[in-house]
Order: structure tokens, then C-alpha cells, then sequence
């Protein structure tokens, strides 16, 4: 939309997408009903998957810039390790050492990508410590050297939001973004 126009309007006909959110439902459903969390989890208040995708990583980079602004992280030019836990840190791969808060923003970070359904599936199942399980991953290039789309860099990024700030991510979202604006 631009001046009340709308300028471009999408049309996905790719039939993955629509096969891509009968899996996902599926397997939110069958996660749900293996590790008996509540359905609300998963499901909005129409008891339909909300499944957000790239939101998340917008509103993570906006409340990692909050998290700069109001003095808890230094710079985005701050290494990873450095807001990671001390017995996280003891690592194989010494490219992580590199590893810098830019990196995770500009999906750059050398992560193998937990989109592919083995890493995530052994993510969900293992035990229930995403940062560790993502940071014993091998990195598959140096960070800054390739883009590869990845939720894990997301999740790192909300992590270190929670080291830095102490508090929760969504505490501190909710605190410096959304009542702000005014979000329920």
C-alpha cells in the first residue's frame, strides 16, 4: 500500500506453502499431544496455527536495537559468547569465537539451518536446552561469509536479549515495545 493504493499485492502459488502449514499444523498437533503441553501453545484463540515466520526475527532485531539503546548490549559488533552462560562456553568449533551479535541479525552467522527437518527435529526432541543443542552445532563457514535464512540466530538473538537485560525477552518486549505502542 502507499498513499491509500495498493501498489503490490502477492500471490503465492507455490503449492510447498500450502503443504508447508498442513505439516506444520500436523506436527504442532502431534507435538502437543506427545509431550502433553496444552494445545494453547500452538494455537491462537480460533484454534488455528499461528505461525508468525518472519515476524519474530523483525521484532527480536527491533528489541535487540532497544536492548543497544538502553545500554544492556554494548554494540551489535559484541561477540555471542560473551552473553552466553559460562558452561556454555566451552565450545569445539573455534569459529564461534568469531561469532558476532551482527552476525545472527544479518543471518550471516555460519549456523547450519534448523529449517531442515533433522536438525529441528533432534532440536525439539533432545532436552529442551535449544541454546546449548545450537551452540554444539558445527558452524558451516565463517561467520559473515554466507547468508543462509535461520531460526537458530533468532533464537541465540533472544537469548542474549535474556542475559543481557534479565529478563525474559517477552518481559522486556513488553516493557520497552509493545506497551509503548500501546499492544496488547
Amino acid at each position: 500500500m502507499k498513499n491509500g493504493y495498493l501498489v503490490f499485492a502477492p500471490h503465492n502459488e507455490d503449492p510447498y506453502e500450502e503443504k508447508s502449514s498442513q505439516l506444520q499444523k500436523a506436527f504442532f498437533s502431534l507435538l502437543t499431544k506427545v509431550l502433553r503441553k496444552p494445545g494453547a501453545t500452538f494455537k491462537d484463540k480460533h484454534s488455528d496455527t499461528f505461525y508468525l515466520r518472519s515476524v519474530t526475527k523483525s521484532i527480536i532485531s527491533i528489541l535487540v536495537g532497544i536492548a543497544i539503546d538502553q545500554g544492556y548490549i554494548k554494540s551489535i559488533d559484541d561477540r555471542v559468547l560473551d552473553y552466553s552462560p559460562q558452561s556454555y562456553t566451552q565450545i569445539s568449533d573455534e569459529r564461534w569465537r568469531n561469532l558476532k551479535i551482527e552476525h545472527l541479525l544479518t543471518m550471516k552467522s555460519g549456523i547450519p539451518s534448523i529449517e531442515s527437518g533433522g536438525i529441528a527435529l533432534k532440536m525439539l526432541l533432545g532436552n529442551g536446552d535449544w541454546v546449548k543443542f545450537i551452540l554444539n552445532l558445527p558452524l558451516q563457514c565463517e561467520p559473515g561469509e554466507k547468508f543462509v535464512y535461520n531460526s537458530a540466530n533468532t533464537h541465540l538473538l533472544s537469548a542474549i536479549i535474556t542475559n543481557a537485560t534479565g529478563m525474559s525477552t517477552l518481559d522486556f518486549a513488553k516493557r520497552f515495545l509493545f506497551a509503548p505502542l500501546g499492544i496488547k
